[in-house]
């Protein structure tokens, strides 16, 4: 299997960003994807993005490794990183690798990143879910998408684990990380394609159970917004554009969007009975989140019906926009 590509900027044509640029990339269990920008004046500005499907995680979760022919995806996807940063002038020094849940729960973690060293000259700094937590906030706060005077629940359902940030406006109160990810999610509940309804209903009935922390924290709380990053609810945003005729195009230069509860219900009603082949033929649906978008549809229905959330946003920015923006600032 090779990586699937997705990229938003393409780099043909990419203007160096030189000395002052810098690169976030964020190695997650089933995207590879970065982020360069640079510092002009008082403006931080992110012109160049990449997203490759690799799946990291890919059958070794349960394992707790990361197999050989994920390794050799991530080493592939990786030269290819390396061959963008260089393309934008982008020091070697000012490149900086996060890895995230496979990295952190894999056995061969270690062996793993002394083979991407190796083949990429790329260091890997394996961060903690909370770590990843703070940097998603640090993203989702620069994106624009959170509100004043509003309790908000921002969500990152990533491959491996799934992060929770609960804020008051623009202040982060507190953070969590589950490693109930997507990937780990479909690999255990999505063994048949279409998942049956039965299944559906223990992936929801494991997933509210698995937070139940999280729910125990907001009980007394009102959340007045689900504010979802990237991924899968960028996914869901873009096809809500596309199937209501609006400018998709324009949604990958947008730091965030709304997405309303109906529209969400409406997309999740069609998606989550389709087979593979068929959810791959919607407008707007990007190849690489089509396998997991199942699982991570009714993961977020678990949110908003334990939250009832009035408002649904999604925020392009995320762990490695929230990095970025704390290094040039």
């Amino acid at each position: 299997m090779k990586p699937e590509k997705e990229s938003f900027a393409q780099q043909e044509d990419a203007a160096p960003l030189g000395n002052k640029g810098w690169a976030i990339a964020d190695l997650g269990s089933n995207t590879f994807q970065y982020a360069a920008g640079i510092k002009e004046g008082d403006e931080i500005l992110i012109p160049y993005r990449k997203k490759t499907g690799v799946k990291l995680g890919k059958d070794g979760m349960g394992l707790k490794k990361i197999l050989p022919e994920a390794q050799s995806r991530a080493i592939d996807t990786l030269l290819e990183f390396r061959e963008d940063f260089r393309r934008l002038e982008i020091p070697d020094g000012q490149v900086i690798l996060y890895g995230t849940s496979a990295f952190r729960n894999a056995e061969n973690c270690t062996e793993v990143m002394d083979a991407v060293n190796k083949a990429t000259g790329f260091s890997v700094e394996v961060i903690s879910g909370e770590r990843e937590a703070e940097l998603i906030f640090e993203g989702v706060a620069g994106s624009g998408a959170l509100h004043e005077n509003e309790n908000q629940l921002i969500a990152d359902i990533g491959g491996g684990s799934v992060e929770f940030i609960l804020c008051r406006g623009k202040k982060a109160l507190k953070k969590y990380s589950f490693e109930i990810g997507g990937l780990r999610l479909m690999e255990k509940f999505h063994t048949i394609d279409p998942m049956p309804g039965y299944r559906q209903q223990e992936l929801k009935q494991f997933a509210s159970g698995a937070l139940q922390l999280l729910w125990n924290e907001l009980k007394d709380i009102r959340i007045d917004a689900l504010v979802g990053c990237s991924g899968s609810f960028e996914t869901l945003a873009i096809m809500d554009l596309a199937r209501t005729g609006r400018n998709v195009a324009a949604a990958e230069e947008m730091s965030w969007l709304p997405l309303s509860a109906d529209a969400f219900c409406s997309l999740a009603g069609e998606l989550k009975d389709l087979p593979l082949e068929e959810r791959l033929k919607i407008p707007g649906m990007l190849p690489l989140r089509a396998e997991m978008m199942v699982a991570a549809i009714l993961l977020i229905e678990v949110m908003l019906e334990k939250t009832a959330a009035r408002q649904i946003r999604m925020s392009a920015y995320s762990l490695k926009e929230g990095a970025l923006i704390q290094k040039l600032r």
